[in-house]
């Protein structure tokens, strides 16, 4: 993982932080908050000292191989700034930097932990979908296949990023069954312009509603309440086609099977 601290070096001197050279990387210009230097300074101590992957490390291991190379083409611009969202992606020279904005990051929280997990959320989060991305290249062509790889890779990838460890995680009852009913009844969608509805808006949403991406998170935490790392593995290499059909339908058969008896009919 190669870290950009050059911009913060700038912030903490009390030198101009924009520069021609380093246009690329900002998303505006506007004045910046010059009494930020401590946390700025803390966090970028912080950022520098991590272990990587930053949240779940013997599930990359088991699910990922080939990580530590995806670590080491991946780098990461530390700012301090006025940007209108504390992290981002940014291509420049055909590469993609991920750009984290401390005083933006700063402003979420009070609290400096909650601080060092918006940025390792950023950083597991965008790691995870690169490893899956190498995994399985290549782009779904249909409606229902760009359902299957979002809820295939961020599902995933989310899940993976939530926290320092799943088995801490804590979700709420009803999540998963209220998820996969929408996903049921959006992957047998064939009005063309509903589907190109569903495929726009639903990434909008807030974080729960986006529902392929929930349904996807929960199955795989599901997969790990029940059979740990081995059982996150084998669903992984399953791979992402026809994933929503087939987590559907284990879902439905499973809860078909806990029907009681008393409201069985013969």
């Amino acid at each position: 993982m190669n870290i950009d601290t050059h911009l913060i070096e700038r912030y903490l001197q009390d030198e101009p932080v924009y520069a021609d050279a380093d246009a690329w990387i900002f998303r505006n210009t506007d004045p910046i908050d010059p009494r930020r230097h401590d946390v700025v300074h803390e966090l970028c101590r912080q950022v520098c000292g991590l272990r990587w992957p930053c949240f779940n490390p013997a599930l990359h291991a088991r699910l990922f191989p080939h990580l530590d190379a995806v670590l080491e083409e991946m780098t990461i611009i530390l700012i301090a700034a006025s940007s209108d969202v504390p992290t981002y992606l940014c291509e420049h020279d055909g590469q993609q930097r991920l750009v984290i904005d401390l005083i933006q990051v700063a402003n979420l929280t009070r609290i400096v932990p909650a601080m060092m997990h918006i940025i390792c959320n950023f950083i597991s989060l965008t790691c995870a979908q690169r490893c899956i991305a190498s995994d399985f290249p290549g782009s779904p062509a249909s409606y229902a296949q760009q359902l299957d790889l979002c809820c295939f890779r961020d599902g995933l990838a989310n899940w993976l990023a939530w926290g320092s460890d799943a088995q801490d995680y804590q979700f709420q009852d009803g999540l998963l069954k209220s998820a996969m009913r929408l996903l049921n009844e959006a992957y047998g969608e064939s009005d063309p312009a509903l589907q190109r509805l569903i495929l726009t808006r639903v990434p909008a949403l807030p974080f729960w509603k986006q529902f392929p991406l929930v349904a996807g998170m929960l199955t795989f935490h599901d997969a790990y309440q029940r059979g740990g790392i081995e059982a996150v593995h084998a669903l992984y290499r399953s791979g992402w086609q026809a994933f929503c059909p087939r987590i559907i339908h284990k879902k439905t058969s499973a809860e078909a099977e806990m029907v009681p008896l008393s409201r069985t009919k013969f």
